[in-house]
């Protein structure tokens, strides 16, 4: 009986490495190194022009909160009924969150005002930082 011998692909890919940006980062992740296109500045956040130093450190605090608590509401539930769940749960949708006053996001997420120390400065304004007249 003949023995088939079977080609062995273990010492070349069959996509080039230089071509595939998929492939390249996955390797970038597996090595744990960051590749440039993938990067993402997170301090990117656009702001209303004319904020305070006080004011703008209040709001990054009041964000890092809404944040923190929208993704702990968020991955208590099943990933087809997040946002059905949430809007029942909190009466607003995620989306219009940064619409509204951070006053009533406090008072809707249940988290503490007394946590942030100018709270008074941004009650009244949005996500970015621009005043809501009710």
């Amino acid at each position: 009986m003949e023995e088939e011998k079977t080609s062995s692909v273990s010492g070349a890919l069959l996509v080039g490495t230089n071509k595939s940006s998929r492939l390249a980062a996955m390797r970038a992740k597996a090595l744990g190194v960051e590749s440039p296109k993938t990067t993402v500045k997170k301090d990117q956040k656009l702001w209303a022009s004319g904020l305070k130093t006080e004011t703008k450190s209040a709001l990054e605090q009041a964000e890092k909160l809404i944040d923190y608590k929208v993704a702990a509401a968020l991955s208590a539930y099943p990933k087809g009924k997040v946002n059905a769940f949430f809007k029942l749960k909190y009466g607003v949708k995620i989306d219009e969150i940064n619409q509204l006053p951070r006053k009533e996001v406090f008072r809707l997420l249940g988290l503490e005002t007394a946590k942030i120390k100018q709270f008074r400065l941004i009650e009244k304004m949005d996500s970015k930082g621009n005043i809501i007249n009710d």
